[in-house]
This record gives structure tokens, C-alpha cells and sequence, in this order.
């Protein structure tokens, strides 16, 4: 669905193929690329970005970094408390929760675990529960990615297309 969207939005393009990456676990953070020895050993330990003691992972790079804090406001805020509402109301988006000492040991809380999960894969059935069905009376979409063949507007694809287009703007 990005790389439809990313033809028509081509302002997000950037963002798209990033986004691509963060998925398919492609992203250089601050620890790979200290591992990888491209960048000093310190990093290991430290975000190269914001210059916080704490290793530069995925969770802190979209949710905790204050040096994209200003970026992360734009984009993706209004999200992160969406995904703390449904954690909180014990709508489980992860489709196998990740236990306690996993959570512990990545330094995360269950609504990191769950924005991240949000953020860069999906999860429609979160989505769904939050949105509900398509419109049963069936009005017309007012973008083609957000309508199924039927016409029908889908509020889940409505959803996750704002999403990823956040996401997107967020990373460009």
C-alpha cells in the first residue's frame, strides 16, 4: 500500500523507502552502525543523535529521541496517544504480545512495544477494533487507496493510510 502511495505522493517518496527499511530491519541505528564499526564504540551506549545514555534503537528513535522531538510532534504524537488509549483499554495490538522480561530487557513498555508494532507494521485488527467496519451506507471515499473495489469506504484503510503517511513525513 506505501509504494502505491508513495507514486502519488511523491513529496513522501523519501519517507516511504525509509519506512520500507525501519520493516524489513534495515535501518542503521547508533548501535548497528557502532557494531558495524563505521561510527565510534561509544555509541554503543550512547544515541549519536540527542547525545542521551541509552542506545540508539528503533523505540528510541521514534519515540524517545529528543533531537526529532519537534518532527515527532508533527507527525506522529496524536498516534502514540491513540496506541496509550487502546493499551490502556487492554486492546492488545501485538499479535503475540511480547512477555515481561522481553519488554524489560529492550527497555520498553507495553505502549512502546504497541506504537512500534503501529508504526512500522500495520495491525489492522488494533485498527479495526479503534475504527470499526467500513461504512456500512457505503459513501464514497475520498481517496481511492482508502475505498475497496466496492466503492465502500473502509475507515481501517483510512486509518493506515494517514498513518503511513505520518510515518512517512516523519522519516522524510
Amino acid at each position: 500500500m506505501y509504494v502505491k502511495d508513495s507514486l502519488l505522493r511523491t513529496d513522501l517518496a523519501l519517507g516511504y523507502s525509509w519506512l520500507a527499511r525501519l520493516r524489513i530491519q534495515s535501518f542503521w541505528t547508533g548501535v548497528l552502525a557502532a557494531k558495524a564499526g563505521l561510527i565510534d564504540k561509544k555509541y554503543l551506549k550512547f544515541c549519536p543523535c540527542c547525545g542521551m545514555i541509552v542506545p540508539e534503537n528503533v523505540e528510541h528513535f521514534l519515540l524517545r529521541c529528543r533531537a526529532w522531538k519537534t518532527q515527532r510532534k508533527t507527525f506522529i504524537s496524536g498516534w502514540k496517544k491513540l496506541i496509550e488509549q487502546g493499551v490502556q483499554a487492554n486492546l492488545h495490538p501485538l499479535p503475540g504480545q511480547l512477555s515481561k522480561p522481553e519488554l524489560q530487557r529492550n527497555n520498553l513498555t507495553d505502549c512502546d512495544a504497541a506504537t512500534r508494532a503501529i508504526l512500522i507494521g500495520g495491525c489492522d485488527e488494533f485498527l479495526q477494533t479503534l475504527k470499526g467496519p467500513p461504512d456500512p451506507l457505503g459513501k464514497v471515499a475520498p481517496n481511492a487507496l482508502a475505498s475497496g473495489d466496492d466503492g465502500k469506504t473502509d475507515p481501517v484503510l483510512e486509518t493506515r493510510t494517514s498513518l503511513l503517511r505520518d510515518m512517512a513525513g516523519f522519516l522524510a
